[in-house]
């Protein structure tokens, strides 16, 4: 092979590893928002089900709290 052909091989080679790199780095940015979502939706589940346990302690059985019963009195 001549130098031209193996420098040819080689920048498409880099192009290829380019692409995989911009395909994988687009695919980690969805997964990081899809995780921040989920994160949120989350403490949001978590407050609604704190402010449950203070609306009406008497009605809330601690055992049912993502808290484990140790909700500060």
């Amino acid at each position: 092979m001549t130098q031209w052909g193996a420098e040819v091989l080689a920048a498409a080679r880099r192009r290829e590893v380019q692409e995989r790199i911009c395909v994988l780095t687009d695919r980690l940015e969805f997964v990081r928002k899809q995780v921040a979502d989920i994160e949120g939706e989350l403490v949001e589940a978590q407050l609604d089900d704190l402010e449950l346990a203070v609306r009406a302690p008497h009605e809330f059985n601690l055992d049912d709290s993502v808290f484990g019963g140790s909700l500060p009195l």
